[in-house]
């Protein structure tokens, strides 16, 4: 708590958006050089005569990390934004899996599955298990990545964010390049760049079409539980519709109290942009609630591995 009303006062000198515009905070001008989901680009530092040929695919996730960096990073380089998103995260989880297992030691370690397995309650046991083999495996895999890689992982986000790829824009707009418990962030050279370009690119995530950006604009403009949420400032009628895009786009059940702080003709001008919102961005389809929320790299998603963490199309 301590940690997160600093975090509002450190960021409280942010300017709230405008909101004399015809359409809500998610279509507000775009401050970061990003681009629509159909488009192509390079990041802006590198040159188009750099470029190698994009990769027809990313490698799957359970490829061994010593066979697919080399091609990452030529084709991260070349400015390939799936390949540098990808890039990016494979080396944020090597540079923070090992914090947070020591962090979790307490459930997630042996002696949690040893308490359970005590308990008879071998269903947590067996999960604990799971997460505890996944960690190993993952951290005997970092071995692969070269002295002069290891550091770069937050740099490869940004650049594929800038490149308009949907999956790293809400990644690097929520921080997943920093540590689990984010100590020291304000100290990280890159912490001002974050700070101006966040806002802007949670909103360009959703515009690129990417489901879980409207659930975390939801919390964001409710409540300030999180760095990103401090940026945003609170704003009733803003929390409604992209509650009310989520209910569209995950098949929540729609929660009244949302709208308590809104008179009808809002509570309608809502509803109205939900539904636009839903065409314009996402052609009104359906996701999994897996899709939700983001997982930062270190963590385990509900399917084994953390939901989508970048573009699969070329």
């Amino acid at each position: 708590m301590v940690a997160l009303a600093a975090a509002t006062a450190l960021f409280s000198s942010h300017r709230r958006e405008s909101g004399s515009g015809g359409e809500i905070a998610g279509e507000v001008a775009v401050a970061v050089p990003v681009v629509e989901r159909t488009g192509k680009d390079t990041p802006p530092h590198q040159p188009r005569d750099r470029a190698q040929i994009p990769l027809a695919s990313l490698p799957a996730p359970e490829a061994p990390l010593g066979q697919i960096l080399p091609g990452l990073r030529s084709a991260a380089d070349g400015g390939d934004r799936r390949a540098a998103c990808r890039l990016g995260m494979e080396l944020l989880r090597c540079q923070h899996l090992g914090r947070w297992e020591a962090m979790t030691e307490d459930f997630m370690g042996e002696q949690a599955e040893a308490a359970f397995a005590a308990e008879g309650n071998l269903a947590a046991a067996n999960q604990v298990a799971e997460e505890r083999l996944w960690h190993i495996e993952r951290l005997e895999q970092c071995r692969a990545v070269p002295a002069d890689l290891q550091a770069q992982g937050a740099r490869y986000l940004r650049q594929s964010a800038l490149a308009g790829d949907p999956y790293a824009m809400l990644a690097y707009a929520e921080g997943h390049h920093w540590g689990p418990n984010m100590r020291g962030m304000a100290l990280d050279p890159m912490f001002d760049q974050w700070r101006r370009e966040a806002p802007a690119m949670i909103h360009a995530a959703l515009r690129a079409g990417n489901p879980s950006a409207a659930f975390i604009l939801q919390i964001n403009y409710g409540d300030d539980i999180g760095f990103l949420s401090a940026l945003i400032p609170n704003d009733a009628y803003r929390r409604y519709t992209y509650h009310l895009l989520s209910v569209r786009l995950f098949g929540q059940r729609e929660q009244p109290a949302y709208a308590r702080a809104l008179d009808a003709t809002e509570i309608e001008r809502a509803r109205r942009e939900a539904d636009a919102l839903h065409a314009r961005h996402f052609d009104r389809r359906r996701f999994p609630s897996s899709q939700m929320m983001a997982y930062p790299p270190y963590l385990r998603g509900p399917q084994g591995e953390a939901t989508p963490f970048c573009e699969t199309a070329p």
